[in-house]
């Protein structure tokens, strides 16, 4: 691929300008062209999956409206070297795992206990 130098003005242009995207890559930033989608046809999965990646990046802009939850996320973000935010979704599509429940103090009144551990890739 090749590279060239930008204008340090362009070095910080990120999203869509006329038919170029700008996107950032750690230092790097890289243009191509905006996808052509006109009279595209979506079909009922591809439509499913934006709506999905729609709710991730609700999800991303939430955590990182929350200064305690943005620092946990911005560590673990700069530890494998990857954008805050892109991470954010990334831990949209990995729900936790529930590992066991325990019913054994439960006897279905209010205030009963019920165990339960799980785990989260985060």
């Amino acid at each position: 691929m090749p590279k060239a130098k930008l204008n340090p003005i362009l070095e910080q242009v990120r999203g869509k300008v006329g038919d170029l995207v700008f996107k950032r890559y750690g230092d790097e930033t890289v243009i191509s062209r905006a996808p052509d989608t006109e009279g595209r046809e979506w079909t009922e999965a591809q439509l499913a999956h934006r709506e999905q990646f729609r709710q991730a990046a609700l999800y991303g802009k939430m955590v990182l409206a929350d200064p305690a939850t943005r620092t946990i996320y911005e560590e673990a973000a700069e530890a494998k070297g990857k954008p805050v935010f892109s991470l954010t979704v990334a831990d949209f599509f990995h729900l936790p795992s529930v590992d066991e429940i325990d019913l054994s103090e439960y006897a279905g009144k209010v205030g009963d206990e019920i165990g339960i551990r799980a785990h989260d890739d985060f």
